[in-house]
């Protein structure tokens, strides 16, 4: 039996490599050459260039995945590979495909171990498997299976009472994509509730080096002031309340900015923060008892913490729901209607601001306004049905 399984996830993972290799040159995306140039880049320059000139336009991320990106163009400069462009794309991605096959495997072991054997093959296959996830990954060519990875590494790391390592990998992903602060509540209520005060001081004191490593470069050329200013202006590039996606903010307009006050009182960004965390403290409120602190529960809480970000914060992206996809993976088979839920709701997210002819009839069709809102309070209740699902959870735990 065990053989069988493990049969089935390594071929789980072999036919999902083979399509997403399948794809890698396949679309040209507009997003992903952003990753060839930014690596092609930093094969000449240095990091602190690419915060200053700004390439070809593209707007910038925190610094640590361009330290990947600039061992990656020297890399295909050392093969003498820029002209190829199947091996180049391909190197590019490969942190990528191997961030899912990563997040594939804590599935499938998370799931095993804490949730139900038999569900292991059909939570990591859920993940794996899943269109909008290859989409992402090989169509579009985001980085956000990085996030979702180390996102789920630090709470298994929480899972397994390993708080500095949870917290150390948590680092490292808001260094990687500031995304990653949506799962800020949780991560800072496990650290505070997770052991003595005295070891939290140390591990925060032990990190302070580790976030500030990736500056020190752009510190050293462009001076502090300029470095502390430019990277508080990051989180302002998309200063919008909904980037084409069925999110609270969409019925208000896509690319309208969060800094519209509502009857010229308080503008939109502070409204989607202020409904983020009180939802947040909604979803924590269970974990507060210690004997609610077990694995399952912290999965689901992790989940809806992606979905509260995704569909009350403003700023947010068509494709920002994605995040969600592997820390629900695990319940595939007890909550199947969510799953099928869920992935109709990231599919419309992906078409709506598709511009792609043949689908066009579809996209303007999410477009009007009336589908907007109906999508809109589908998502909503989406919410709710797992919500509720998460009480029960535990409930039925205690």
């Amino acid at each position: 039996m065990l053989m069988t399984k493990r049969r089935g996830l390594l071929l789980v993972i072999f036919v999902g490599l083979g399509l997403r290799i399948l794809l890698n040159t396949a679309v040209e995306s507009f997003d992903f050459y952003a990753f060839v140039m930014w690596a092609k880049y930093l094969s000449t320059h240095s990091i602190s260039d690419v915060f200053e000139f700004l390439p070809e336009g593209y707007t910038p991320y925190p610094p640590l995945y361009y330290y990947l990106l600039m061992v990656l163009g020297h890399l295909i400069s050392l093969l003498n590979m820029w002209d190829n462009t199947w091996f180049t794309y391909l190197i590019i991605r490969t942190p990528v495909f191997l961030a899912d096959v990563g997040v594939c495997l804590l599935i499938y072991n998370l799931t095993k171990k804490y949730v139900s054997p038999q569900a292991a093959i059909p939570a990591s296959l859920f993940y794996f498997l899943h269109p909008v996830i290859i989409y992402n990954t090989s169509v579009w060519g985001q980085i956000d299976s990085v996030v979702t990875f180390l996102g789920l590494f630090c709470i298994a790391f929480f899972i397994g009472q390993h708080r500095f390592k949870a917290m150390f990998i948590y680092t490292l992903g808001v260094l990687t994509k500031l995304q990653i602060l949506a799962l800020l509540p949780i991560v800072g209520f496990l650290s505070l509730v997770s052991g003595s005060w005295r070891k939290l001081l140390l591990y925060m004191f032990i990190l302070v080096p580790v976030i500030a490593a990736p500056f020190v470069p752009i510190v050293l050329s462009k001076g502090f002031t300029w470095t502390w200013d430019y990277f508080f202006t990051i989180p302002n590039w998309y200063a919008y309340t909904s980037v084409y996606t069925y999110n609270l903010w969409a019925p208000f307009g896509f690319i309208v900015s969060d800094n519209t006050k509502l009857f010229n009182l308080i503008e939109y960004k502070y409204i989607g923060i202020l409904l983020f965390w009180f939802v947040a403290l909604l979803i924590l409120q269970p974990l507060f008892s210690k004997k609610n602190r077990f694995a399952q529960a912290l999965l689901f809480a992790a989940f809806l913490l992606w979905y509260d970000f995704s569909f009350f914060a403003t700023r947010i992206h068509s494709r920002y729901l994605i995040y969600s996809f592997g820390f629900f993976a695990p319940f595939i088979t007890r909550f199947p209607l969510i799953g099928l839920l869920l992935s109709l709701l990231m599919t419309a997210n992906l078409l709506l601001p598709l511009q792609v002819d043949v689908l066009r009839p579809v996209t303007e069709l999410l477009n009007k306004p009336p589908v907007i809102i109906l999508f809109v309070l589908f998502a909503f209740g989406l919410f709710i049905l797992s919500f509720s699902r998460y009480r029960k959870l535990i409930n039925h735990h205690a």
